[in-house]
């Protein structure tokens, strides 16, 4: 269960069920409007937070890793195809781009974390390889990598400004670059 924090004390304003099963991410566009919550159970879930009902629900085997700033585009790695999905929240529709080989990350390791950069821009993956992709967040073609983490990362994040990118791995250590 979700629930929203009241303003005046700490009784919730709201609580939803949001699935059958643990809830291993969500995460609200930054005008919050948008909500996305994710399990292992079932496809990830759009939800209108005026309201608090789901609008969609995504039918991409697979965990989310990242929602845009502006809500519209979600980021789907499916780990029994090795692709990305970015997902349009509003119809559903998809495109898709192999994440490993190539650019990629590499085939035998997963992708455990995205990160879009706060102007929407770009898309940073990171996965058991410990390589910090970046992807244009319209085309899904790469652009660059980055290399140092010496451990799978926990969570990726781009500045407020999408000037530096932090990484935190398992191991308590954080990189920026």
């Amino acid at each position: 269960m979700l629930a929203s924090a009241g303003a005046e004390n700490d009784q919730p304003v709201r609580t939803i069920r949001a699935g059958d099963g643990p809830q291993f991410r969500f995460e609200v566009s930054n005008d919050g409007m948008t909500m996305v919550t994710g399990s292992f159970m079932r496809g990830p879930k759009v939800w209108d937070t005026r309201e608090w009902q789901v609008t969609r629900e995504l039918k991409h085997h697979g965990m989310f890793r990242g929602l845009s700033p502006d809500g519209k585009s979600l980021a789907v790695v499916s780990s029994d195809d090795a692709y990305l999905w970015l997902c349009d929240t509003g119809t559903g529709s998809s495109k898709r781009s192999e994440i490993t080989g190539g650019f990629g990350h590499a085939k035998t390791n997963a992708v455990l974390c995205a990160a879009y950069s706060p102007d929407g821009e770009f898309l940073a993956t990171s996965g058991i390889d410990t390589v910090v992709k970046i992807w244009d967040a319209t085309t899904l073609k790469g652009s660059g990598e980055l290399r140092g983490i010496d451990s799978p990362p926990a969570q990726i994040r781009f500045s407020a400004d999408s000037k530096l990118l932090a990484a935190a791995s398992w191991n308590g250590r954080v990189r920026v670059w």
